[in-house]
């Protein structure tokens, strides 16, 4: 159940963010282990990485720059003097961005109303935290934190969107094959009507001049016949593929 429960999140996650399954999960593996260790839950995660990849961060990117968010998030309590007096300025704390406290929607929430209240909050931040840090900073944190508050609440319907995203993928597969299939059929109608006159013409010839040879010479020749006929069938088809 719990794996079924998993599967539609990631689909609802891969639909939301325009991305694919696959792409999704890659990144979510990046930060399985450290989102455990920071008590974060699995539908905020997902959010998070969907955000990231709507942003233009790709599967991998996106699954390390929020892997790099929350473990300098778990840093911040021993950090030096430099990052404490920078979240100070910014009317942040260790205890604000604590995402065992405060969950990482309230970490992103507390960051992005720092951060829209200060014009140079983002060079402030990056001066005491890693590039990388940053970029999914300001991907989460963007509108005071509504982006992801907003991708975050698009996904609580995930119920049943696993089987919903295979429906859509398999009728789009159909339609597609339909397609082929009909242009496949109005692709041999035509090459029947462009060969079989030339075709018929070479085997009447050729059973025509077998009439001339005894028996054992008339079955070679209607081999050939056949022969022939594949030879033009073929040359027919490089003419037309030309």
């Amino acid at each position: 159940k719990d794996m079924g429960l998993v599967g539609d999140l990631l689909a609802k996650g891969a639909v939301e963010a325009t991305t694919s399954v696959s792409e999704l999960a890659h990144a979510m593996s990046f930060i399985a282990g450290i989102g455990s260790q920071a008590g974060l839950n699995i539908q905020e995660m997902t959010a998070a990485v969907a955000q990231l990849q709507q942003s233009g961060l790709s599967g991998g990117r996106a699954g390390r720059g929020l892997r790099q968010f929350i473990l300098s998030l778990m840093e911040i309590p021993g950090a030096g003097p430099k990052v404490q007096n920078t979240l100070a300025s910014l009317g942040l704390s260790a205890e604000k961005l604590n995402p065992r406290l405060q969950g990482l929607r309230g970490v992103i929430q507390n960051l992005g109303r720092a951060m829209a209240g200060s014009p140079d909050s983002a060079e402030k931040l990056t001066a005491a935290f890693s590039n990388e840090f940053m970029t999914a900073a300001l991907a989460l944190s963007g509108k005071g934190g509504a982006a992801f508050d907003n991708m975050l609440g698009r996904l609580k319907d995930f119920d049943g969107a696993a089987k919903k995203l295979a429906d859509t993928m398999t009728d789009n597969l159909s339609g597609a094959m339909a397609r082929l299939s009909a242009q496949m059929q109005g692709f041999a109608v035509e090459l029947t009507k462009t060969l079989t006159p030339a075709l018929q013409g070479l085997v009447d010839l050729t059973t025509w001049i077998a009439g001339f040879f005894p028996g054992p010479f008339k079955e070679a020749l209607g081999v050939a016949a056949l022969a022939f006929a594949g030879v033009a069938a073929a040359i027919g088809l490089v003419n037309l593929a030309a």
